[in-house]
């Protein structure tokens, strides 16, 4: 997204993985081959989030996806260390999310690549509109 928001094409990359080994080489070699194409599809309002199967195929789909709802239960975990200075870690148990098919999570699970284009500004003109005039002006004294 940073890169995005500074006028550059740019694609986030992840293995659908936790534990390893992670296995990059076709995930690798699939970027690689495809960098131009995704450079001619590339516009300044969005960047490309891209999702493989750790144990991709050879031959793989590719879908193009919208973000799975992550629940994320996530605990702060804190080290005092002999000095006295404090260290925060970020830990907790893996995310969850509802597997709904048109998700890049489905898609990952499903053994195909998922390719979901991200918006940089997202909008939500339907819930937008709910808002728009309902408050009066509001006047300090």
């Amino acid at each position: 997204r940073q890169g995005a928001l500074m006028g550059k094409p740019s694609i986030a990359a992840s293995i659908n993985s936790y534990e390893p080994p992670f296995r990059y080489k076709n995930p690798a070699n699939f970027l690689a081959d495809n960098i131009k194409l995704f450079k001619t599809l590339w516009s300044d309002d969005h960047f490309l989030n891209i999702n493989f199967p750790n144990n991709m195929a050879r031959t793989v789909s590719v879908e193009i996806t919208y973000p799975v709802l992550r629940i994320y239960n996530d605990k702060i975990e804190t080290f005092r260390a002999p000095n006295g200075d404090l260290y925060c870690f970020l830990g907790g148990d893996v995310p969850s999310s509802k597997e709904e098919e048109g998700t890049d999570s489905y898609a990952v699970s499903s053994g195909k690549i998922s390719m979901s284009p991200i918006l940089i500004h997202p909008t939500n003109e339907k819930i937008e509109q709910k808002y728009r005039g309902v408050f009066p002006d509001f006047i300090c004294v």
